[in-house]
């Protein structure tokens, strides 16, 4: 891999690493929230966080850094179950 490509996967690991910490932030504290219109606030920032994290892996996925499995509709059904129980 060229030095220029190791560099851009590493900011993008980075910056990735950055956007999980923040998004678990925001999640602990819109939960911690009494006041209503901070707790809305905090969830609002909570998905902008996480639609950032999502944008950073599909670039590193189109770049083929990662690999993420498609789930079968049975492995979805499995998953929804233990959560439900």
């Amino acid at each position: 891999m060229p030095k220029s490509q190791q560099n851009d996967q590493k900011i993008l690991n980075g910056a990735l690493l950055a956007e999980k910490h923040a998004s678990a932030c925001f999640n602990a504290a819109a939960a911690e929230a009494v006041t209503p219109n901070v707790r809305q606030q905090l969830l609002s920032m909570l998905i902008e966080q996480q639609d950032t994290s999502n944008r950073i892996l599909t670039e590193m996925q189109k770049r083929g850094w990662i690999s993420v499995p498609a789930a079968t509709a049975r492995e979805t059904r499995k998953r929804k179950q233990a959560f439900e129980s």
